[in-house]
């Protein structure tokens, strides 16, 4: 779900934590709380673990995030995460990369979200609909 504001567009979706098949995990993907934000600045990722959060980022010890996306054209790009409060891509290139496929896509983009820490590797998949977002850019983008 696309939510518009005069401040920032947030992409609104379910998210699942990929666990080995013997093992079911439903405290991910209850609700749309897992969210992107786009600022005329920013590029924040939120995700909701154990119905709290944003939970999903807060880094400790040696931790990397990785997001791929894989396009309609079956290409993927990859992004590093950086992380504080929530997950933001940090880098400039990267930034205009996503957005710009957010604006080109027309189709449900699937997203796969890597966490490896030294406790281990997680990851997330969640599909974001950029259907409408290029619109609700515009009434924020840096003039």
């Amino acid at each position: 779900m696309l939510v518009v504001d005069k401040q920032f567009v947030k992409i609104n979706f379910y998210c699942r934590k990929d666990l080995p098949s013997d093992i079911s995990d439903l405290t991910l993907g209850q609700s749309e709380k897992d969210t992107i934000i786009f600022t005329s600045t920013d590029i924040i990722i939120d995700l909701y673990e154990y119905g709290k959060g944003p939970t999903v980022g807060k880094a400790i010890g040696e931790t990397f995030y990785k997001l791929s996306i894989k396009l309609s054209d079956n290409t993927t790009e990859t992004y590093y995460l950086s992380a504080g409060q929530s997950l933001w891509i940090n880098d400039v290139k990267d930034k205009i990369s996503f957005i710009s496929h957010l604006k080109k896509e027309s189709t449900p983009i699937k997203c796969y979200l890597t966490i490896n820490s030294e406790y281990g590797v997680q990851s997330y998949n969640f599909k974001i609909n950029p259907i409408g977002f290029s619109n609700a850019y515009l009434k924020i983008k840096p003039k």
